[in-house]
């Protein structure tokens, strides 16, 4: 049962960067139905969250803290990753989004004093080399644009951020008040998106009621999201950490590279596809 859920966690990922990409094919037609895309996800998953964890919320003040910084750094990965979905390859826009677990394995190597193991380096290294051949343009090959590298690091900031303030609250409060900074954290990433689109909307002219579309594609983006989180949960309990994170990570990297390669048809240069399997083992190796 474990190992099912472990392969569901999985798929759950994918499908929201499926999601994305149907997204992204309207991006042009509409600009701001992206913003109302966000509102609907992160809606779905304050609601999700609520359902599944609202009866132990505690009302800890000092999480809710915690859930402003990790609000901050959820709409910053989504906006950022969501946005480069639109401009570019959704396979590299999803690697980079997963780079963003560095963040706090280097803030546990700084500051915690964390010792950092030699696949840990090794990984780190890989990171590094593939960020330079994702990048690496030469002769006629296809180049990515600066917008959609602004974004999709905005994304892996965001996403870093997330992670660090999960790995902060629970160095603070160890097996503690998760449902408190989740439900805070996503009520406001709700308020802050619905704002955002609130003034999107009225720049565009458009109407404020928001787009089926969005709805349509927003609403199970949101429950996926929720339900990988609190699977995570549940199975890091029940797993050891050496095999769950790398595969979710991993897994989830190379369904999505599957689907957009071979469904939508995504092409990348050799040298591309090179720095996404460096990216891919780098992941890996940093969850070891």
């Amino acid at each position: 049962m474990n190992y099912f859920l472990m392969f569901a966690i999985v798929v759950g990922v994918s499908l929201q960067d499926i999601l994305k990409k149907k997204l992204s094919l309207h991006a042009d037609q509409t600009p701001w139905i992206m913003d109302a895309y966000r509102v609907c996800m992160a809606g779905a998953a304050f609601l999700t969250h609520l359902l599944l964890t609202g009866r132990t919320l505690s009302w800890h003040l000092p999480s809710f803290g915690y859930g402003a910084a990790f609000a901050i750094g959820f709409t910053a990965a989504i906006y950022g990753s969501i946005a480069a979905a639109a401009c570019g390859p959704v396979s590299l826009t999803a690697l980079f989004s997963s780079f963003g677990l560095a963040i706090p394995t280097l803030y546990g190597v700084i500051f915690l004093h964390e010792e950092l193991a030699p696949t840990g380096v090794i990984g780190l290294i890989a990171l590094c080399a593939s960020l330079v051949l994702v990048n690496w343009n030469r002769g006629n090959q296809e180049k990515l644009s600066s917008k959609w590298l602004i974004l999709a690091l905005i994304g892996f900031a965001g996403n870093g951020c997330c992670s660090l303030m999960q790995k902060l609250h629970q160095t603070a409060y160890p097996g503690q008040y998760a449902g408190d900074l989740l439900i805070s954290g996503m009520l406001l990433v709700t308020i802050f998106s619905l704002l955002i689109y609130l003034n999107a909307a009225k720049k565009a002219g458009a109407k404020k009621r928001l787009p089926a579309r969005s709805i349509a594609l927003g609403t199970p983006s949101g429950i996926f999201n929720a339900l990988v989180n609190f699977g995570m949960v549940y199975l890091s309990a029940r797993l050891p950490a050496a095999l769950l994170y790398p595969t979710v990570s991993a897994g989830s990297i190379a369904l999505s590279f599957v689907v957009m390669r071979f469904v939508y048809r995504e092409k990348l240069s050799l040298i591309k596809q090179l720095g996404f399997f460096l990216g891919f083992a780098a992941v890996i190796l940093m969850n070891l």
